[in-house]
C-alpha cells in the first residue's frame, strides 16, 4: 500500500510554520504483527485530518533552550497539550523525541558546580568544560520521561519509555518491536521513543548518503518506526529548513 508521508517542519520567528512533503516506502513482512488500519494515502494537507496513527518527531532545537542545557518547558508543555488533544480525539500518537543529553548536561553541570571550589568552577566556565554525550543521555533520560509522565497525566494519558538502537530495529526483532507497539496503542498508551545514546556507537560516516536508512539519528529512527508501526502520518518538527538530499553547506 501507499507509505507514510513525512512532513518537515520549520518554526519560523513569529510562529509561522512551513512544511515540506517527503515519501517513506511500507511494506510488511509474512508473519509479522498485524498492523493498524492504514487510511488511504493523503493527497494534500487538508487530508491529513483523517490520518489514524501519527508519528511525531521532536527534535532537540524544538524542546531544549537555546544553551542547549535543560528543556524549553513552555514550548514542550504546548506540544503535550496538542498531542493529548490529538489522543482524546481518537488519534493514536506515538512521540519520538530528542532531549535526553541536554536534560542531563542541566543535572551535570550543576553537581560539577556543586562539587568545586570558587576557582576551579570559575576555571571550567573560562575553559567551557565538555561534558561527554552518553553520559549526559544516560543521566537526562530519566528526568526527561518523568517530565513526560508528569505532563501527559494532567489529560489522563499513560507514558510507555521505549529506548532502541540500530540492532532493535534489524528485521529479526522486528516482530518483537512491533508487538509491543501495537499493544501499547490498543491499550492508548502514548509511546515516547528515543534512540539508546548510551550504548550508542560512532555514527557511520555517510552511510545514510548511499542509500542506507540506518539509525544515527532520531530523524532516520522516526522514519523507520512510521514504516514499521504503519502510520499513516509523520510530522517532523525540526529548524532546519526541509528535506535534503545532501548536506546544505
Amino acid at each position: 500500500g501507499g507509505g507514510a508521508r513525512c512532513f518537515s517542519t520549520r518554526i519560523g520567528s513569529g510562529g509561522s510554520l512551513r512544511t515540506y512533503v517527503d515519501e517513506t516506502s511500507s511494506a510488511a513482512d509474512d508473519g509479522s504483527p498485524a498492523p493498524m488500519p492504514r487510511r488511504p494515502q493523503a493527497t494534500s494537507r487538508s487530508q491529513l485530518k483523517d490520518s489514524r496513527v501519527v508519528v511525531v518527531k521532536l527534535g532537540s532545537a524544538v524542546i531544549t533552550r537555546e544553551d542547549e542545557c535543560g528543556v524549553a518547558l513552555g514550548r514542550l508543555a504546548s506540544i503535550v497539550e496538542q498531542v493529548a488533544e490529538l489522543q482524546k480525539a481518537g488519534k493514536q500518537v506515538v512521540l519520538v523525541t530528542s532531549g535526553a543529553v541536554a536534560f542531563g548536561k542541566q543535572v551535570l553541570n550543576k553537581q560539577n558546580r556543586l562539587s568545586q571550589s570558587v576557582r576551579q568552577a570559575i576555571s571550567s566556565v573560562k575553559e567551557g568544560q565538555l561534558l561527554e554525550p552518553r553520559a549526559c543521555a544516560a543521566v537526562g533520560q530519566s528526568g526527561l520521561m518523568s517530565l513526560y509522565e508528569a505532563m501527559f497525566s494532567q489529560y489522563g494519558f499513560s507514558t510507555a519509555q521505549v529506548l532502541l538502537t540500530k540492532r532493535d530495529l534489524a528485521s529479526s526483532k522486528r516482530e518483537n518491536f512491533q508487538a509491543t507497539m501495537f499493544e501499547l496503542m490498543k491499550m492508548n498508551i502514548i509511546p515516547i521513543l528515543n534512540g539508546n545514546d548510551t550504548m550508542a556507537s560512532a555514527p557511520e560516516t555517510g552511510a545514510d548518503l548511499e542509500g542506507v536508512l540506518s539509525v544515527k539519528d532520531n530523524d532516520s529512527l522516526a522514519a523507520i518506526v512510521a514504516d514499521h508501526i504503519s502510520a499513516d502520518l509523520l510530522v517532523v518538527m525540526s529548524d532546519v529548513q526541509g528535506v535534503y538530499t545532501a548536506p546544505p553547506n
